[in-house]
C-alpha cells in the first residue's frame, strides 16, 4: 500500500467485496500508523460497518439478530474505534463530486487509506456509454487526488456477467480485468487489480462455499500475478489463511 496508488477489486454479487474491505479497515485500525483509513461504503450503513468491526475484535457476529451477545461489550468495543476511522455515511447512491470533497476532507485530517464500496454506485443512474465515460473520469480524478493528497485508495467494483458459455461469477467462474465495469479506465489508471472468486454453489460443503480465491490480475510496478486462496469463518467472521480441510476440491 504506497502513496499515491490504488487497487480496483471486483466480484460477483454477494461473493465477499465488503467483507474484503471490513478486514481490511479493522487491519489499518490496528495498524496504529497514524492512519484514519475513511471508508465510503454506498451498501452498508456505518452503525452495520461498526458491529461487524467489533465481532472481528471479540468474535462473535453481532451483526447477526439471532447472535448470542452482550450489548455491554459490543458497546465498549465499537466506541474503541472512536476517532480512528471516518464512515462516510451515503447509503444507496451519491454524485462524484459530492464524495471528492468528502476524500479531500478526511485527507486533510489524517486519512492514508480511502475506500469506495461500490464506485459504480456513483453511475447507477446513467446508460450504458455515460457510465463508461464518468467511471473514466473518475478514476482519473482519483488517481490524480491520491497523487496530489499522498493516500492510497481501494475500490471494489461490481462485473459485467461472463459470456453465456463461461461459468458464472456465483459458481466459481474466474475473474477477468476486463469484466470490470469501466474497465478500459480502471486498467489506465489504477496500479493494481485484485479478483475475487467463490463458488456458492448449496451442493458444495459449508467449508467450499466460504473458501474464495483472490487473483492479482494487473500490477503496473511490477508486473507479477498471483492466486492464494482465503477462509471466511461463518463462526466470526474473520477472513483466515485456510487449512487443508477448509480447501476441499476449492482450486
Amino acid at each position: 500500500m504506497r502513496d499515491g496508488e490504488g487497487i480496483y477489486v471486483g466480484a460477483g454479487v454477494k461473493i465477499g467485496k465488503s467483507e474484503f474491505i471490513n478486514e481490511l479497515l479493522l487491519d489499518r485500525i490496528r495498524a496504529k500508523d497514524g492512519d484514519v483509513p475513511a471508508c465510503i461504503k454506498f451498501e452498508e450503513q456505518p452503525s452495520m460497518t461498526l458491529k461487524k468491526l467489533a465481532g472481528k475484535v471479540d468474535g462473535k457476529l453481532y451483526h447477526k439478530p439471532d447472535a448470542s451477545i452482550s450489548l455491554k461489550q459490543m458497546e465498549k468495543t465499537m466506541r474503541s474505534f472512536a476517532g480512528k476511522a471516518f464512515l462516510y455515511k451515503a447509503f444507496g447512491s451519491a454524485d462524484w463530486d459530492t464524495v471528492a470533497n468528502y476524500i479531500r476532507y478526511v485527507a486533510a485530517n489524517g486519512a492514508k487509506t480511502i475506500i469506495i464500496d461500490p464506485i459504480t454506485k456513483l453511475t447507477n443512474h446513467l446508460s450504458p456509454s455515460d457510465t463508461e465515460t464518468e467511471l473514466r473520469r473518475i478514476s482519473n480524478e482519483l488517481a490524480c487526488m491520491a497523487h496530489d493528497l499522498g493516500f492510497f485508495y481501494v475500490v471494489t467494483c461490481h462485473l459485467k456477467a461472463p459470456p453465456m458459455q463461461k461459468t458464472p461469477h456465483e459458481r466459481g467462474g474466474r475473474v477477468e480485468s476486463n469484466q470490470f465495469r469501466g474497465s478500459r479506465a480502471m486498467m489506465e489508471n489504477c496500479y493494481m487489480m485484485l479478483g475475487i472468486e467463490r463458488n456458492k454453489d448449496p451442493d458444495l460443503t459449508e467449508d467450499e462455499r466460504n473458501t474464495s480465491s483472490f487473483v492479482l490480475l494487473e500490477d503496473r510496478t511490477f508486473g507479477t500475478t498471483a492466486r492464494f486462496p482465503v477462509f471466511y469463518s461463518v463462526k466470526d467472521g474473520s477472513y483466515l489463511e485456510p487449512t487443508i480441510a477448509h480447501l476441499g476440491n476449492t482450486p
